[in-house]
């Protein structure tokens, strides 16, 4: 089976089915504060002052809620926690707390995950938000858009809920790769269309730097779907740049329907380094996509990953011992 190569969305270095409470207790026994993507309610919190708060992070980019933390202080002007744990008595289960949030924020949340723990005579619950795909979200309790701005919740301003309400009517490109086998040997891609609109005349570039070897696994049929919705454009070949240890794949496509997705597979022979994997992606009426991963081959995880478009990868070579034959030309040059 692949793995697939997760998005970094973790707390305490873990994923909030493996934190338990100990954890917890070590991490709030030093002073913690909230970021724009933490979020801490003791136990007492109402199920009403919880709503506004996933709001926000679904609408901003996502985030952890703690609900069970200790009692917030101030300290020298800064809001803190730290201390015992104030657990929740009157959210039963994670179950009720799942419901609930289901039934008082429109559109509804999807994937938000919920970790429940015992803990004295209460319950502590860890939510992991992801970023919506579908934004804005309200809360139904008071009819507000929320969005979270540094560490605090705020209402959001009427052009951004517009623009979130004019994204929706586009199409949306994820990108998701798979790495199998122990070795790693092959890659599959995949570009799915997860919105409700059809996208036009689009298209992906494929990178990978510090690797021996790249290439397509061709097929042999064609994929094709009802009226040749699928049916790939001229099937390009893996290019050699130069940087020996570079390669790049560039493909493009006619239409690509909502729920669909293109599936290309290859075979990589990586070194004992790290290497990198860079895609982008592109549509009519959509916005430039990018994710880059920098990949240990031995377990096959990331170690860094990001959405930002690098100019330059000298930088990410120097840091993550990344195999570049431009690199070492250049090295002999300075002797």
């Amino acid at each position: 089976g692949g793995k697939i190569i997760m998005d970094i969305n973790k707390f305490l270095d873990k994923d909030i089915n493996d934190i338990n409470i100990e954890d917890l207790i070590v991490y709030f026994s030093v002073e913690q504060e909230e970021t724009s993507t933490i979020e801490f309610k003791s136990g007492e919190v109402t199920l009403e002052k919880i709503y506004p708060e996933i709001c926000a992070f679904l609408n901003t980019n996502g985030g952890i809620l703690v609900i069970g933390a200790p009692v917030k202080s101030n300290i020298r002007s800064k809001e803190v926690y730290k201390g015992d744990l104030v657990p929740s008595k009157n959210i039963k289960s994670s179950f009720i707390l799942s419901q609930k949030i289901s039934s008082n924020i429109v559109p509804a949340g999807l994937n938000i995950k919920i970790k429940e723990l015992e803990y004295k005579d209460g319950k502590i619950y860890i939510l992991n938000i992801p970023q919506s795909k579908y934004p804005p979200h309200q809360n139904s309790q008071d009819g507000v858009y929320y969005i979270r701005l540094e560490s605090e919740t705020t209402k959001a301003p009427h052009g951004l809920i517009q623009a979130m309400f004019n994204k929706r009517q586009y199409p949306n490109l994820e990108i998701a790769l798979y790495l199998h086998n122990e070795n790693n040997k092959r890659i599959v891609f995949e570009l799915r269309n997860e919105s409700l609109i059809t996208a036009l005349k689009g298209g992906y570039m494929i990178e990978i730097l510090g690797v021996n070897s790249f290439y397509l696994i061709k097929e042999t049929k064609t994929k094709q779907s009802v009226n040749n919705v699928n049916l790939i454009i001229g099937e390009n070949e893996v290019c050699k740049n130069d940087d020996k240890y570079h390669f790049s794949y560039r493909n493009i496509f006619e239409t690509l329907n909502k729920g669909l997705f293109y599936q290309r597979e290859f075979i990589v022979d990586t070194f004992e380094s790290n290497f990198i994997i860079s895609i982008v992606t592109w549509a009519k009426d959509t916005e430039l996509k990018h994710k880059l991963w920098i990949i240990n081959p031995n377990d096959g995880k990331a170690i860094f990953q990001t959405n930002e478009i690098i100019d330059d990868y000298k930088e990410l070579f120097h840091k993550y011992n990344i195999k570049s034959s431009i690199l070492i030309k250049d090295k002999h040059d300075e002797q």
